[in-house]
């Protein structure tokens, strides 16, 4: 089967922090990330800086992102 993304795409629930507010990840890969907000948060093609919310069982694990 042929797949023209470079890297597979992952469903695990993630959320992502984006100018001080949460956002859940649709899905996410080691290439980039698809998130549900609207176009007054971010711009398309459009690098920003976040940070990954990764929960583990002590807490949350906070990593950074572009």
């Amino acid at each position: 089967m042929h797949c023209a993304r470079l890297h597979r795409r992952l469903t695990f629930p993630l959320n992502l922090s984006l100018h001080g507010k949460v956002f859940p990840l649709v899905n996410w890969s080691l290439g980039g990330m698809m998130i549900r907000c609207g176009e007054s948060v971010i711009r398309r093609d459009t690098p920003e800086e976040g940070e990954i919310l990764i929960p583990c069982s002590d807490g949350v694990y906070s990593l950074n992102v572009r």
